[in-house]
């Protein structure tokens, strides 16, 4: 086996351990989403309440629910928004809550366009639906 072949053998051994990784994130064993998902305007929706406390508060002094009574998105424990992501990279898609640091640490696994394809996703149409969203949100823990 050459060089390079070996190389290419450990890139493609890293990726499919990658996959494999946001797979049991995001797969059928769904071990980090206890509820089924909800529909939300059109999109089927994985929630995580353990990813952030309600009631913590940022430094303006707005608890989380206040934040998302806003339209904003909710801050962990690290002080970081709780991210929405499109599972399948399209507008209609289904939509999961993950943190930033997952979003940022497995960004080249779970976004499955690369740069070469458009983005399936209308950011002007998802900025309101974002907001509409984390507002509804907020209702359903005052329930």
């Amino acid at each position: 086996m050459a060089k390079g072949d070996v190389a290419d053998a450990s890139k493609l051994l890293n990726k499919a351990s990658d996959e494999v990784s946001s797979a049991k994130y995001f797969g059928q064993e769904r071990k980090y989403w206890s509820a089924e998902p909800i529909q939300f305007n059109g999109n089927k929706v994985y929630q995580r309440n353990d990813l952030f406390d309600p009631n913590a508060v940022d430094a303006r002094g707005r608890s989380n629910i206040q934040r998302m009574e806003k339209g904003l998105a909710p801050l962990d424990a690290n002080g970081n928004s709780v991210n929405l992501h499109h599972m399948l990279q399209r507008q209609d898609g289904p939509i999961a809550e993950v943190t930033q640091a997952f979003h940022k640490e497995n960004h080249g696994v779970i976004h499955i366009n690369d740069n070469s394809i458009p983005s399936g996703i209308n950011r002007t149409e998802f900025d309101k639906w974002r907001s509409n969203y984390w507002k509804e949100r907020a209702q359903a823990f005052k329930r």
